[in-house]
């Protein structure tokens, strides 16, 4: 991973990590210009328009498309944007210069699969976040691990219901490294890693057209 500055090849590793305190700042840095598809656009269970971001990028970004596999998400959607919308990654029939995935993978049962249907897309990048335990950790200490109640020691965890794992750096870089090598070795390569807010993100960049 370019963003390894020292590592021992085990447990031990130092990062130069990019940090972005605005999430979608950088995500309109990305935007701006391009071809665009947002996965994870109806951000089903939670449907709300006043803090959607597909419905805030859909009004800056006239190129955004969405795609979403939940069919109660984009019905609700679509009363709320006019660009297109896919259900399922089978149904997009069109290139885009930028796939945004913005915390949508530690949703997914396996997300090994979930990245080579992305790696399987017509673009020339990905944008990807995921939440970073650590920093989350770090910053909400009172809000996990052993506690007391009453007299008894229980376990306190935030987390949302619907997430399947949490994510670090090293984690991440490593997966996606692990799932291009495993589907695409010679179309995409992990570009950067870097920290925006709570989460962590990575840049992947096809480096060859399928």
């Amino acid at each position: 991973m370019k963003n390894v500055l020292q590592t021992n090849g085990l447990m031990n590793h130092i990062l130069d990590l990019p940090f972005f305190a605005d999430r979608e700042a950088l995500f309109r840095r990305y935007l701006q210009g391009r071809s665009v598809l947002h996965v994870g656009c109806s951000g089903y269970p939670r449907l709300d328009a006043a803090t959607n971001l597909h419905i805030k990028l859909c009004r800056e970004f006239p190129e955004i498309c969405g795609l979403d596999v939940s069919d109660e998400g984009l019905d609700w959607l679509r009363q709320h944007v006019e660009q297109p919308l896919y259900y399922g990654y089978d149904a997009v029939d069109r290139p885009f210069d930028l796939v945004l995935v913005p915390e949508v993978m530690e949703h997914t049962m396996n997300p090994g699969l979930f990245l080579q249907q992305l790696f399987a897309m017509d673009a020339r990048e990905i944008l990807l976040t995921v939440p970073n335990a650590i920093d989350i950790v770090k910053q909400n200490p009172n809000k996990f691990g052993p506690a007391r109640l009453g007299e008894q020691v229980v376990y306190v965890e935030t987390t949302h219901g619907d997430h399947a794992a949490y994510y670090s750096p090293m984690t991440l870089g490593g997966l996606v490294e692990k799932a291009i090598a495993e589907y695409a070795p010679d179309r995409w390569t992990l570009d950067t890693l870097f920290r925006c807010g709570l989460s962590v993100g990575c840049l992947v960049t096809c480096v060859r057209e399928g």
